[in-house]
């Protein structure tokens, strides 16, 4: 299985088979990036904590943010998706300590 927790940076970007992010770390040091993968659904698995920013951005048939981080420390990008998520909506599921990035 994945390592509980990753110290600097994760990608799993252009990855057209995943349909979530089960198996990913719980924590992610660094960066966390999922984008381009045009299968993904949601963000379940997702890391709980990512310490910089997390990328899911770009992500055509991405319809919810079930599953995002708790708590990221920089940008929350999931812009360019499919579904189009307002900021009140994942400030409402994440503590975004940097700036969230929804076009």
């Amino acid at each position: 299985g994945a390592p509980e927790e990753v110290g600097g940076e994760f990608s799993c970007t252009r990855c057209d088979s995943l349909k979530n992010l089960e198996g990913s770390p719980k924590k992610v040091g660094g960066d966390f990036n999922c984008s381009w993968c045009d299968s993904l659904k949601n963000l379940e698995g997702a890391p709980e904590e990512v310490g910089r920013s997390f990328y899911c951005s770009s992500c055509n048939s991405l319809t919810s943010l079930k599953g995002a981080p708790k708590e990221v420390g920089e940008y929350f990008d999931c812009g360019k998706c499919g579904e189009k998520f307002d900021i009140v909506e994942i400030e409402k599921i994440c503590k975004v300590k940097g700036r969230i990035i929804v076009q």
